[in-house]
């Protein structure tokens, strides 16, 4: 403890005890995690401690809110997951995921719900729908809440980790009209979730984008929505480009790369149709080194579960600096791009 500040200083300041400075400072645990953030911050502002194990007692409790592993994301968002809850062992914090699927909205409302009693904390990629967003609401009153890929507006949220999705469909606007030039053509994107922000924003950007900067491309709206389902979205493929023969550009800002895929291979149609998609999965990366897909937008899952992870343990004072909840960057891939590490072709 620094010599012009003492116990009672930070008691004082933080409105305790100063046998409840003594527990949290010493690691002896035994104080409620409302007091003990208070003492945290009050020696953060005094400059009274530098010392880490002040956190150790009180065990932290993280509800993380992912989509089934059955989704090549998710599964890689687990994955990091699971090795940066070791690291954070250390500052006793524990994370617990749990997997929904993004159309059983009553069982997330229903976990949301009873949250408040189990744990400290959500980290969640959550539908913008009424049940969920009532008890996220009811949720960010009493502890810290970070969303996860998809940001809800108006959700008084800790933070939201994500890439700005309507920037990346902007992205994807622009590359297409620069891969199809300036012939007449019609172009399509593929959405998976009317409940995911993250879905509509991205294809709103790549609309928008078409029509200011490429005249010569029309843009087909598909009213239908896949709900992440692989087959959905080559049906919807398959028909509207047989549908419409001048459909030369292809935009899946869902899932179902795989499939679409198969469905432009099924119409003869892989030398002169344009695929943009996201996440550089491994099947999906294989896929772009064929020339199957022409891009590829990956949102660097690792950044962002290290981004979540660390804002909550900041926010409770169990790391020393805060994150800026701002939009983490994208990386954009095209055939022969082989990634090396996670600092490589980032865009904003």
């Amino acid at each position: 403890m620094a010599k012009r500040t003492t116990i009672r200083d930070v008691a004082l300041r933080a409105g305790v005890s100063t046998a409840t400075v003594d527990r949290v400072l010493n690691g002896r645990g035994g104080v409620r995690l409302d007091r003990e953030i208070r003492v945290l911050e009050a020696a953060k502002a005094l400059q009274a401690t530098n010392d880490p194990k002040a956190v150790y007692a009180r065990q932290l409790r993280i509800a993380v809110i992912l989509q089934p592993a059955s989704d090549p994301l998710h599964a890689y968002l687990q994955k990091i997951l699971i090795d940066t809850a070791q690291q954070h062992r250390l500052l006793n914090i524990h994370y617990y995921v749990h997997h929904f699927e993004l159309s059983d909205e009553k069982a997330i409302a229903q976990f949301l719900y009873k949250a408040e009693k189990e744990y400290d904390g959500i980290i969640a990629s959550l539908p913008d729908v009424r049940e969920v967003r009532k008890q996220i609401e009811k949720l960010t009153a009493i502890m810290p809440v970070v969303l996860l890929l998809t940001d809800i507006s108006g959700i008084n949220r800790r933070a939201y980790v994500g890439i700005d999705n309507f920037q990346a469909g902007r992205v994807v606007g622009h590359m297409m009209g620069r891969f199809l030039g300036r012939e007449l053509a019609a172009v399509i994107c593929v959405s998976g979730f009317n409940s995911m922000p993250a879905h509509a924003q991205r294809c709103e950007g790549f609309q928008s984008s078409i029509k200011e900067e490429f005249n010569n491309l029309h843009v087909i709206n598909i009213d239908d929505k896949t709900h992440d389902d692989v087959n959905r979205a080559a049906e919807l493929v398959y028909h509207y480009m047989k549908l419409y023969p001048s459909i030369r550009g292809v935009y899946n800002a869902s899932a179902g790369a795989n499939t679409i895929v198969e469905a432009i291979k099924k119409l003869g149609r892989t030398s002169d149709t344009v695929f943009i998609t996201h996440e550089l999965t491994p099947d999906r990366s294989s896929l772009l080194q064929s020339g199957l897909i022409d891009a590829i937008i990956d949102q660097d899952p690792e950044a962002q579960i290290k981004a979540a992870t660390e804002i909550m343990a900041s926010h409770f004072h169990r790391l020393t600096h805060d994150r800026l909840s701002r939009p983490t960057l994208f990386r954009v891939f095209m055939p022969g791009m082989i990634p090396k590490n996670s600092e490589e072709l980032e865009i904003l």
